[in-house]
């Protein structure tokens, strides 16, 4: 893979295998390329409540090496 669309298809891919992925999409990739290395990350924020104005907020984010 060495094309952003071939990277987000082959996400898009896994996704549709492994249906605990539901936080993110192909586009939700940020695909850069460092020392001539693709580098995949993502970050997001989930929201859970817990009573009523309080909510706890656990913001993920990750990368590939």
């Amino acid at each position: 893979m060495t094309t952003v669309p071939e990277i987000r298809a082959s996400f898009a891919r896994q996704k549709d295998v492994e249906y605990s992925i539901t936080s993110i999409g192909p586009k939700d990739l940020t695909i850069t390329k460092e020392n001539e290395k693709i580098v995949v990350s993502f970050a997001y924020d989930k929201e859970i409540e817990i009573l009523k104005p309080v909510y706890l907020l656990i913001k993920f984010e990750g990368r590939s090496n």
